[in-house]
């Protein structure tokens, strides 16, 4: 981060925020902190035009919540960095991109297959998919969480409601990094915007396929509604049937993934924590909250502004971007008593990792569902359970920080199989 002047004729400190900077992308923490206290309006380096940055968590909500923000600029302009090719034709047509009209046309279509009711149907296929995720894995005494655990369940689950084999899932994992700039594109230099129109043409034409085969030799699973309703007529083109794919598939196993590895990870690191889940598995749902207020699996949104805003003394005008910090927001401590810890009996707890306001995300019931039968079948069946490393490598992206790799052993529980 930089200091710098405010921008509107006061006095007061603005800090620069630089998404890139290695010293963020390794204590993130360390820098949301200093922005809520010192800069809560700050400015973010992104693109020609930049962005106003939030970090608090009642202007963070404020921002997601508001009818009158946006996800495209007040030109409906795709962003410039990614003005021709792939990614853009897949961030023209992605719900997650868009606004009403087309935002709440979308998200009918898309809601009853993702309400709480419907997503307790899946809860004997994603017990099912843990079972065999640990069962395959138990022999061996250690595993890798990430690649055979905090993975296969979210993969496994959406691929199966989607048609998609599992001989597929590598390739969906490898695009799936790089299709993720297209959210932040200005955050990236050219060769991260090659591949990102890579990764999105590899998913159009993966997809595109897929879709045919449903078209012709419909199944019954949720690709085969999806294409009927393509079939309809005008209530989804082909192209936003695509997009729509790849937002189910992405947002259906990333985020999911990087909840999991965060809940694993720090149990293990506050074992208090880990003991009082093991007695007291009643507390699961509550601590996958907690884990989520913790460590938000996507760290930041942004939207655009369509009226004049003042927070705190700073004047944000119609027309501009504003970066709403999540994972800051979560952590803000005039919300939490000890927001830096982790307190699976926290009361109460609110926090912004699933988004706000018309793009609150629509598989939050799914994903917490999952994450809340994988950790405590984990904790059921291994015991003890030990990190093998000391250190974590993430993932070198200030949206998605996931964890790459996390190594443990463990003993299994006697009768616990």
């Amino acid at each position: 981060m930089q200091q710098g002047s405010a921008g509107n004729g006061d006095a007061k400190p603005s800090i620069v925020f630089d998404p890139t900077d290695p010293g963020f992308l390794a204590d993130p923490y360390a820098v949301y902190k200093r922005l809520r206290q010192e800069c809560p309006v700050g400015r973010a380096t992104l693109g020609d035009g930049g962005a106003r940055v939030v970090s608090r968590f009642r202007d963070a909500a404020a921002v997601l919540g508001s009818p009158s923000s946006r996800m495209r600029s007040p030109g409906g302009e795709i962003p410039a960095a990614i003005r021709d090719g792939p990614a853009a034709r897949m961030w023209a047509h992605s719900i997650s991109m868009s606004d009403p009209p087309d935002h709440t046309r979308l998200r009918r279509l898309l809601s009853p297959a993702f309400t709480p009711r419907a997503t307790a149907r899946f809860r004997p296929v994603v017990e099912q998919i843990v079972t065999e995720a640990l069962d395959a894995v138990e022999p061996r005494g250690e595993m890798e969480v990430m690649s055979e655990f905090a993975m296969v369940v979210p993969m496994r689950v959406i691929c199966g409601l989607l048609g998609i084999p599992d001989s597929d899932w590598d390739l969906l994992m490898e695009w799936t990094p790089d299709l993720l700039r297209m959210f932040v594109p200005d955050a990236n230099d050219e060769e991260g915007i090659e591949l990102c129109h890579r990764a999105c043409a590899n998913f159009i034409e993966y997809l595109g396929a897929l879709v045919d085969r449903h078209r012709d030799s419909p199944t019954g699973n949720l690709t085969s509604h999806l294409v009927a309703l393509e079939e309809a007529g005008d209530r989804l083109s082909r192209d936003e049937l695509i997009a729509t794919l790849r937002g189910l598939i992405t947002a259906g196993f990333e985020t999911t993934m990087g909840l999991i590895g965060s809940m694993v990870l720090g149990l293990l690191q506050n074992p208090d924590q880990m003991a009082l889940l093991r007695s007291r598995p009643e507390l699961v749902p509550n601590a996958v909250e907690e884990f989520l207020r913790w460590e938000s699996p996507v760290h930041a949104h942004y939207r655009y502004l369509t009226t004049e805003w003042e927070v705190d003394g700073e004047r944000m005008l119609p027309g501009e971007r504003v970066l709403a910090l999540i994972a800051a927001a979560n952590r803000d401590p005039d919300l939490y008593e000890h927001p830096d810890r982790i307190d699976i009996r926290r009361p109460d707890i609110k926090h912004l990792s699933f988004g706000g306001g018309r793009h609150l995300c629509l598989g939050a019931p799914l994903a917490r569902l999952e994450a809340q039968i994988a950790i405590g079948e984990l904790l059921r069946r291994f015991d003890p359970i030990h990190l093998a490393a000391t250190e974590f490598r993430r993932r070198p992206h200030f949206q998605f920080m996931l964890l790459e790799q996390l190594p443990v052993t463990f003993e299994v529980v006697a009768g616990g199989s």
